[in-house]
């Protein structure tokens, strides 16, 4: 499957396979986070093997991986890459600085960055979040690949994050970005917004608060505004993967405070905290095991125990994303 125009296999890739110094420790006795993730064992394999072999089929090849020096050398040879060593203590956003520069893009060079945890990725899923990003490559210079609610809820029995809840798509972030790093100019941001992105829980929620303030000025009354509605429709979410009556309500208050938040303004949010030339871009796939990663100790001891069924639905959800090939784009 050839790469869609104008994307190439000398599209520059940065897997993001480091730790990340502030972060913090286990949440609860189920939410044990793991560390050097990416080279963990998932099917006698590591888990950052499997992004690297989505990458080669994707047709990728100029693939820069940022990790621990000893941890790169568990690579099997077969894997060609150029690797970017993680400085001690380094901190998220000190490691994705470090990528770009180790692959230099041109100015206006958009480079793809993956996570290096998410092992469900595929080049088909991958091929039609690139052939959405290219219509609005001259209108963006961000592009975040959003797995769609409904996709990602085949795998309830297993996973049950919550979503992001916007009027023309709901979803949970996933590991595929693209980034146009010349026309970004509020990268450093990226460091607050990484630590606090799971806002399940109040104390990140507040914290995301405190920093929209910080960073959007009076527009920050509005992004407070919407942020409680999101983190209301998460809470919704919850409540309605029980039963009974509760359940109803709560399904019918999910539904309705999701139409509240259109995608446009939630964009135009982003592109203010990233300082983005020309704009940020939700791009919604139909694929759940876009957002399956190892985040936590549970989540890698559930893909190891069930992944022929896990990957089953991944690849039901892979074929039928064929006819989403020439589907438009959401605008940015």
């Amino acid at each position: 499957m050839p790469l869609p125009v104008p994307f190439t296999s000398d599209l520059k890739v940065i897997v993001a396979a480091g730790g990340d110094a502030g972060r913090k420790g286990a949440v609860s006795a189920r939410e044990v986070p793991l560390h050097g993730k990416a080279f963990l064992r998932l099917r006698d394999r590591l888990v950052i093997e499997y992004v690297l072999d989505f990458l080669r089929d994707s047709g990728l090849r100029r693939v820069w991986i940022i990790a621990k020096e000893e941890a790169m050398a568990r690579l099997p040879p077969r894997h060609v890459f150029t690797p970017v060593p993680e400085r001690p203590e380094a901190t998220f956003l000190a490691n994705l600085i470090a990528g770009c520069e180790a692959a230099a893009p041109a100015p206006d060079e958009p480079v793809l960055i993956v996570f290096g945890d998410h092992p469900l990725n595929t080049p088909r899923a991958l091929h039609l979040f690139l052939a959405r990003c290219a219509p609005r490559l001259s209108k963006a210079d961000f592009f975040h690949a959003l797995s769609l609610q409904d996709a990602y809820r085949d795998f309830g029995q297993w996973f049950r994050r919550t979503s992001v809840h916007m009027r023309e798509m709901r979803g949970r972030a996933s590991g595929l970005s693209l980034a146009v790093p010349s026309r970004l100019h509020g990268v450093s941001k990226l460091q607050a917004l990484y630590t606090v992105r799971k806002l399940e829980r109040s104390a990140s929620f507040f914290r995301l608060v405190m920093h929209l303030w910080q960073w959007l000025g009076w527009d920050a009354i509005g992004s407070t505004r919407d942020s409680l509605l999101m983190l209301a429709a998460k809470e919704m979410e919850k409540g309605a993967r029980h039963t009974g009556w509760r359940a109803d309500i709560c399904r019918r208050w999910e539904a309705r405070l999701s139409n509240v938040l259109p995608v446009e303004k939630m964009q135009h949010y982003a592109a203010r905290v990233l300082e983005a030339e020309r704009g940020v871009c939700f791009v919604p796939i139909p694929h759940g095991g876009l957002a399956i990663d190892v985040d936590f100790a549970e989540e890698l001891q559930l893909l190891e125990q069930h992944w022929d069924a896990i990957a089953a639905i991944a690849a039901r959800q892979d074929a039928s994303l064929a006819q989403h090939v020439c589907a438009p784009t959401i605008s940015a």
